[in-house]
């Protein structure tokens, strides 16, 4: 397996964006900055929005989209940046402050991104 440098900033201090507009923001500049991968529409599971909190999720789909994969071992990092070349799934994982994971994925075609709970998998 070829294997890819760490480039990929830690974007996990980032503040938690406090209103809309600051959201949009933090997506748009995850975007801009990020390594350019398209995302598609933006979804969110029932069982995410009742779990996180919505700066929560919009931060890690921002991290996400701007190429931190969160708290992914080494394989499934090479991996994703495998993905960007081939145009395969692009997978993320992130906890909050209590330990609870998310994980937000993008389709291989690059149609949508999902926040999702490890059990709605």
């Amino acid at each position: 397996m070829k294997t890819y440098p760490h480039t990929m900033p830690d974007h996990s201090e980032l503040p938690l964006p406090e209103n809309p507009l600051e959201a949009c923001f933090l997506l748009f500049v995850a975007q801009k900055l990020g390594n350019g991968f398209q995302y598609g529409r933006l979804h969110r599971t029932p069982g995410a929005e009742q779990t996180f909190s919505n700066p929560f999720l919009v931060q890690c789909i921002a991290r996400h989209i701007a190429g931190d994969w969160g708290i992914l071992e080494e394989e499934d990092i090479q991996a994703n940046h495998a993905a960007l070349e081939t145009g395969d799934r692009v997978f993320s994982a992130y906890t909050n402050e209590v330990g609870e994971k998310l994980y937000v994925i993008t389709e291989a075609d690059r149609s949508v991104t999902t926040a999702l709970l490890p059990e709605e998998y």
